[in-house]
C-alpha cells in the first residue's frame, strides 16, 4: 500500500477528538508495518541470449530451411551451401589432412635437437651457480681467518650482559619470594580474624563455643544442626514461660546446644531492639539482626579464606616464574660462556673444513651447469624447432578446414526462434555474412536505466517487480543482473545503464520491444513501527514525536528514527505499537525543522538520530516507497 493510500486510512481510524489538539491537528494510532524502499526504471524488454550465424566461408546459397520467426530446436538445420562449395570444403579438409602427416613424418626423421626452454633451464641454472659463487668464497675466506677483536668484544660483552640478568633474576626471585611470605601471612591474619569473629556471633547470641571443625560451617547448616528456631528463641514475649519464678533466671539446658541463660540476660537486660531474622524488615538504629550478624561473620570467614587461597596460588606462581627466569639466565651466561670460549681458541676447525667443502661444491656446481649449456649448444635448434612448428600449424589448419566444411549446413546452436534470415536461395556469400540469428524467448530481461543519485543502492541479484501496459494487471518476479561500471552523461544528466532478468511464467510468451517498467526493492524491513513524516518535529539530530498520553494531555518525547519512504519513517526507539500520535497539520511545521527536506538531501545517510532517507525514484520518475500492513 502506497503512502498516500495508507494515510487516507489512518485518517478513518482516528481516535475521538482530544481537547488538548489544535484544529490543524490530528491523532492517529501507532502501528507495525512493512518500510519498503525502490527505485523504478522504465525501459523494453529484450533477449539477451542470441547469437548472429555465419558461414566462415565464401559459397552460394543451396536451401533456406526456416522462416523468420520461426521455432527452432538445438542441432536443427537452418541453412545450407551448394554442392560445388560443400566439394572444395572437403577438398580443402583432404589437402589439410596430408599436410599434416608430411609435417609429423618430417618431424619424426629430423635430428635431437634441443628447445629454447632447455636452452633457459640450462643457462639459469648457470646463473644461480654464479651468483651463489661469491657467498661460498666469503664464507670459506671468512672461517679460516678466525674470529676478529671485534668479534672477541662483542662476546665479552654478552657474557658481561649475562652475568648482569642472573643477577637481576636472582634478586627478582628473593623479591618475589619475600613479597609471597608476606601476602601470605596477611591473609592468614585476616582469616584469624574472620574465624574469631565469626565465632563470637555464636558466642554474643546463643552462648555456644564453636568447634574448629564448626568454624568452617556456614550458619545455616549450624542452626539447623542444632535444631535452633531464632525466632521462637528471641521471642521476648514467651520469656514467663523460661522462667516461671520471677526473682531468679533459668538453668540452662545441657539437652539443648545454646545457653538458655545466656540468650535470658540478653532478652531481659539488653533494651535494644532483637530481631532473630530481618529480610524484609528494617533494623531500628540502636537495634540488632541476630540472623544477619551472623551471615555477614559467615562472609567475612568465606571472603578471608578465599583470599588465603589466593594469596598462596599468587605466591607459588610469582616464585615458580622468578626460577624459571633465572634457570633461563644461568642457560644465557653458559651459552655466552662457551661462545667467548670458542672466539678465544681461534679457527674453528669443523667450520673452516665444512666452508671449504662448500666452497669446492659451488665451483663444481658452476663447472657442471656451464658443460650442460655446451652440450646443448652443439644440437641443431632451430631447424627442429622450425619442424615442430609446422606440424602446429598443419595441425591448427586441419581443424579450421573441419570447422568450415561442418559450417556449411548452419544448425541452431541452442533451441529458440529466428529473428532475421538475411539471405536467400542462390544468393552468393562471404565467409563474415551474417546468415540467421537465433534467439533464445525463455531469457528476458528489460534494458532500462538509474540515475546517479539511486545507482549505488541498486545490487545485482536485488529482486524487482515488472509491470507491462501489454498484461494489465500482471506483477512479474525478476531481479538485477547486470549494472554498468561507467555511466551515461547526456546534458549534465548522468545515468547508469541496468538490466533486470524476469521470471517468466510458462503460459506467457513476451515479445522484444514490449514496454515494461521495474520496481527494484533497494530495502525491506517487515513489521517495524511507522508513523508518518509529518509528525516528526525537532531537529535532525534530535527528533520528537508529539504523544497523547494516558491522561489525554499531549507531551513530546524523544525518538530514534530508522529509514523512511519520504511519507512514513520506522521508530526504532520511543514508540509501542496502539500509542496515539499527533499529525502536524501545514500550518503548525513552519517553524519547525523539514525533515522531508533533510531526508532528500542526506540520502540514504542516517542523521543523529539514526534516520535515513531515500525513497522511490526512478529514471522514469518514480513515486514514493511502500508500506504494507
Amino acid at each position: 500500500v502506497l503512502g498516500g493510500a495508507a494515510y487516507g486510512v489512518y485518517s478513518l481510524v482516528i481516535a475521538d477528538g482530544d481537547d488538548a489538539l489544535s484544529a490543524d491537528q490530528q491523532v492517529i494510532p501507532v502501528q507495525l508495518g512493512d518500510l519498503i524502499n525502490r527505485v523504478s526504471t522504465n525501459g523494453s524488454l529484450f533477449y539477451p541470449t542470441r547469437e548472429v550465424l555465419t558461414f566462415g566461408s565464401q559459397g552460394i546459397v543451396a536451401e533456406v530451411l526456416v522462416n523468420e520467426g520461426d521455432a527452432v530446436e538445438e542441432g536443427q538445420p537452418l541453412v545450407t551451401l551448394d554442392a560445388a562449395t560443400v566439394v572444395a570444403l572437403e577438398q580443402a579438409v583432404a589437402q589439410a589432412r596430408i599436410a599434416l602427416v608430411d609435417a609429423e613424418e618430417a618431424f619424426a626423421a629430423a635430428p635431437e635437437g634441443y628447445t629454447l626452454l632447455q636452452l633457459a633451464q640450462a643457462e639459469a641454472k648457470v646463473t644461480d651457480a654464479k651468483l651463489a659463487l661469491p657467498d661460498a668464497e666469503d664464507a670459506a675466506a671468512t672461517a679460516i681467518a678466525g674470529p676478529t677483536a671485534d668479534d672477541i668484544a662483542q662476546a665479552r660483552a654478552d657474557v658481561a650482559a649475562a652475568v648482569t640478568a642472573l643477577a637481576n633474576e636472582a634478586s627478582d626471585l628473593s623479591v618475589a619470594g619475600k613479597q609471597g611470605a608476606d601476602d601470605v601471612d596477611a591473609a592468614q591474619d585476616d582469616l584469624a580474624d574472620a574465624t574469631g569473629a565469626y565465632e563470637g556471633v555464636f558466642r554474643t547470641w546463643l552462648g555456644i563455643e564453636l568447634s574448629p571443625d564448626e568454624t568452617s560451617v556456614g550458619p545455616s547448616t549450624l542452626l539447623s544442626s542444632w535444631d535452633v528456631d531464632l525466632e521462637a528463641l528471641f521471642d521476648r514475649a514467651t520469656l514467663d514461660s523460661w522462667n516461671p519464678r520471677a526473682d531468679s533466671t533459668p538453668i540452662d539446658d545441657p539437652s539443648t546446644a545454646w545457653n538458655e541463660r545466656e540468650v535470658y540476660y540478653l532478652l531481659v537486660f539488653l533494651p535494644d531492639e532483637i530481631l532473630a531474622t530481618c529480610d524484609g524488615v528494617i533494623v531500628p538504629p540502636q537495634g540488632a539482626c541476630v540472623r544477619r550478624e551472623m551471615d555477614d561473620a559467615w562472609d567475612a570467614y568465606r571472603g578471608a579464606a578465599v583470599a588465603l587461597e589466593a594469596a598462596q596460588t599468587s605466591a607459588s606462581k610469582s616464585v615458580a616464574s622468578a626460577e624459571a627466569a633465572l634457570t633461563k639466565a644461568f642457560d644465557g651466561l653458559e651459552d655466552a660462556e662457551e661462545a667467548l670460549a670458542d672466539l678465544l681458541g681461534g679457527p674453528d676447525a669443523l667450520a673452516v673444513s665444512a666452508e671449504t667443502l662448500a666452497l669446492t661444491i659451488a665451483q663444481g656446481a658452476l663447472a657442471e651447469a656451464e658443460r650442460q649449456v655446451a652440450a646443448l649448444l652443439e644440437r641443431a635448434p632451430l631447424e627442429l624447432q622450425l619442424l615442430e612448428a609446422r606440424v602446429e600449424s598443419a595441425r591448427l589448419t586441419l581443424d579450421l578446414e573441419l570447422e568450415r566444411l561442418d559450417a556449411s549446413t548452419l544448425r541452431a546452436p541452442m533451441a529458440g526462434l529466428t529473428t532475421f534470415i538475411n539471405v536467400a536461395v542462390g544468393d552468393t556469400v562471404n565467409r563474415n555474412t551474417p546468415i540467421v540469428e537465433i534467439v533464445d524467448p525463455t531469457v528476458v530481461e528489460l534494458d532500462g536505466v538509474v540515475d546517479e543519485i539511486d545507482v549505488l543502492f541498486v545490487r545485482v541479484g536485488a529482486a524487482a517487480e515488472v509491470t507491462m501496459d501489454a498484461l494489465p494487471g500482471a506483477v512479474l518476479s525478476a531481479t538485477v543482473s547486470s549494472i554498468a561500471t561507467v555511466g551515461i552523461n547526456q546534458q549534465g544528466v548522468v545515468s547508469y545503464p541496468i538490466r533486470i532478468r524476469l521470471e517468466v511464467p510458462r503460459n506467457v510468451s513476451l515479445r522484444e520491444g514490449l514496454s515494461a517498467t521495474a520496481d527494484i526493492v533497494i530495502r525491506r524491513e517487515n513489521n517495524v513501527v511507522l508513523v508518518p513524516l509529518s509528525a516528526v518535529t525537532g531537529s535532525f539530530d534530535a527528533p520528537v514525536i508529539q504523544v497523547v498520553s494516558e491522561s489525554g494531555g499531549v507531551e513530546e518525547r524523544a525518538v530514534v528514527l530508522g529509514n523512511n519512504d519520504e511519507f512514513w519513517v520506522a521508530v526504532r526507539e520511543g514508540l509501542s505499537e496502539g500509542e496515539r500520535v499527533v499529525l502536524q497539520g501545514s500550518g503548525t511545521s513552519t517553524q519547525q525543522f523539514d525533515f522531508r527536506q533533510a531526508f532528500r538531501q542526506f540520502g540514504n545517510l542516517g542523521g543523529g538520530g539514526g534516520f535515513g532517507g531515500g525513497g522511490q525514484r526512478g529514471g522514469g520518475g518514480g513515486g514514493g516507497g511502500g508500506r504494507g500492513n
